[in-house]
């Protein structure tokens, strides 16, 4: 894809440099012509095989509706939506969850994808995306969803995750609306009990809900930047320590977690409600290089 240019924050260098450009390390923006079809002819920076439902596409479960331009989307991109339905079952043996995701990736045909030396999650990154809810696809905030997170290689925890809903194991499942409807970063999920609620939000409609995650793979630590709509960037706070170890892939889309008290494997038991038809719109999707301290906030438009 062609180069893109931001306007720029160095947060940890001098003012002089603050119009520097941020390399990019991943653009995986949609092009304004691109389908679901794209990604399973394997066309762009997504894996077309992963993580779809049992016999599922992508064109089949991406949607690309008409809603404003989100902050990192040109002229030349476009909004996507992710969906869940009754089929969305991985690989026809996770019977617990509801799942369809993409897994952004370096352009097709990029070498360095290994998930164990992937520059992605190597020295300092700030990864973007920005997420708007579906009112005629809503969710079911009964349940825990995974919006965006980062999966470790060996596919053991989940270094960070971009959720809402009603976080698992939280008593019957059954909490207030206002509580339910929050969007948050959680940190390393090493544990149920060692992961913590590092940011939150209320998610609310008709919005584009901008998320900058500034990840240091040296010294294990997130930084969250949030803005609503064409609002630039700000930060909500300095980086925190959070164990970023293990490498492994970002997931953009919906990971719908079962209902059910003393589940042993989540995977395959709990409650899932029949006739789901659920999705979640994104936009703006993109990693750059902030190892000299740069982070983008805002799109020249």
């Amino acid at each position: 894809m062609a180069s893109r240019s931001f306007i720029k924050l160095l947060a940890f260098l001098p003012i002089s440099f603050a119009e520097a450009t941020c390399p990019l390390t991943m653009d995986n923006r949609f092009p304004i012509n691109s389908t679901g079809a794209s990604v399973d002819a394997g066309l762009l920076p997504f894996n077309s095989k992963y993580d779809l439902g049992e016999d599922q596409t992508w064109a089949q479960d991406l949607q690309f509706p008409s809603v404003p331009r989100s902050l990192f989307d040109g002229s030349d991109d476009k909004a996507f939506e992710v969906t869940i339905s009754d089929e969305s079952i991985f690989q026809g043996t996770q019977t617990g969850f509801r799942r369809t995701e993409l897994l952004p990736q370096r352009a097709p045909g990029d070498a360095s994808t290994d998930p164990l030396v992937n520059t992605t999650t190597s020295g300092v990154q700030t990864f973007h995306l920005s997420i708007m809810r579906d009112e005629i696809r809503s969710l079911n905030y009964s349940h825990e969803y995974y919006l965006s997170w980062l999966e470790s290689a060996d596919f053991s925890r989940d270094q960070f995750v971009v959720g809402t809903g009603t976080l698992f194991g939280n008593g019957d499942n059954v909490t207030t609306t206002q509580v339910a409807q929050t969007l948050y970063v959680r940190s390393n999920n090493v544990n149920a009990d060692s992961q913590k609620t590092l940011w939150q939000t209320p998610f609310t409609t008709e919005t584009w809900h901008n998320v900058g995650l500034t990840l240091d793979f040296t010294r294990n630590t997130v930084q969250v930047f949030y803005s609503k709509n064409s609002a630039p960037l700000t930060s909500q706070g300095p980086a925190v320590s959070n164990d970023l170890s293990g490498h492994g892939s970002f997931h953009v889309g919906l990971l719908k977690k079962p209902t059910g008290l003393g589940l042993t494997d989540i995977t395959t038991q709990g409650f899932q409600e029949s006739g789901i038809n659920e999705g979640m719109i994104f936009g703006g999707v993109f990693e750059e290089d902030s190892s000299s301290g740069c982070v983008s906030l805002s799109s020249f438009g």
